[in-house]
Order: C-alpha cells, then sequence, then structure tokens
C-alpha cells in the first residue's frame, strides 16, 4: 500500500511555467524566455498580451527545458501571459520603452580603396602586356 501512496503522488505533479524577459529589439520587438520548471511536459503555450490573445506556440515542451520567442508590442506597459492546456500559467509586466525612429546613416564612400585596386591592377596589367611584347634577345655566342 505504502508504494502505491507514493506512484499517486508521482503522478499528480503540477505543471509549471517560468517566465522571464530575454531583450528589447527593434520597433516593439520583446524578447521572452519561457521555461518548463515542472516534471510534466508542456504543450501548446497560449501567449495573451493585455489580456487579449496573442498567439499559441504548438509542440511538447519537455521539463526543464524552455525556448525564446518574439513578440512585437507597442511602447508602455504591457501584461504578458503564458499558459498551457495542462494548467500552467505565469505572466510578466513587460515595459517597452518609446524608442524614436532613426534615420539609416549611409556609410561614407571609401574613394582611395577602389582607386587602390584599379591602378595595382593596371600596373599588372601593363607589365604583363609588356612582358608578352618585349622582343626577346637571341645570345649569339
Amino acid at each position: 500500500m505504502i508504494g502505491l501512496v507514493f506512484i499517486g503522488s508521482g503522478l499528480s505533479q503540477e505543471p509549471k511555467i517560468s517566465l522571464s524577459l530575454s531583450g528589447l529589439g527593434k520597433k516593439g520587438e520583446v524578447y521572452i524566455t519561457i521555461h518548463n520548471i515542472g516534471d510534466t511536459a508542456i504543450t501548446d503555450i497560449n501567449i495573451s498580451i493585455d489580456g487579449e490573445y496573442y498567439k499559441t506556440i504548438r509542440g511538447k515542451s519537455n521539463p526543464r527545458k524552455g525556448f525564446e520567442t518574439v513578440l512585437s508590442m507597442d511602447p508602455g506597459k504591457h501584461k504578458v501571459e503564458v499558459i498551457s492546456p495542462e494548467g500552467a500559467y505565469e505572466s510578466l509586466v513587460v515595459n517597452v520603452p518609446n524608442v524614436p525612429e532613426q534615420e539609416e546613416i549611409p556609410e561614407p564612400e571609401q574613394p582611395y580603396k577602389n582607386k587602390t585596386f584599379i591602378i595595382i591592377g593596371t600596373v599588372i596589367l601593363v607589365v604583363g602586356i609588356w612582358l608578352l611584347i618585349k622582343p626577346r634577345r637571341l645570345k649569339l655566342d
């Protein structure tokens, strides 16, 4: 009977998720890491932002495994929630900064780099042609 109590308690382990902010990208990109910190596998993780469904990540996450995903949000404070069909739940508040768009600055042209290759190529070409057409002297000794 004691063996049955231990087996029953092992099967009733709760699924658990850990949610953390990995980083922020350009234009409202938010990188989050979702870890299965429980002892049972979880599947099809639903993500909501501010109480509204955002997307479902289909597949199976084994115990002690995690993955990263990218969310796109407007600037401001947002609540990100993840939940699995098995009942694992976690939430995180993310503050997305308002980053003004920057104009792309064209890289300055490197005028000497291209000219150097042209000059070296021209010198090699001229020397090569000269070696091909110069008269050869015969030694008549």
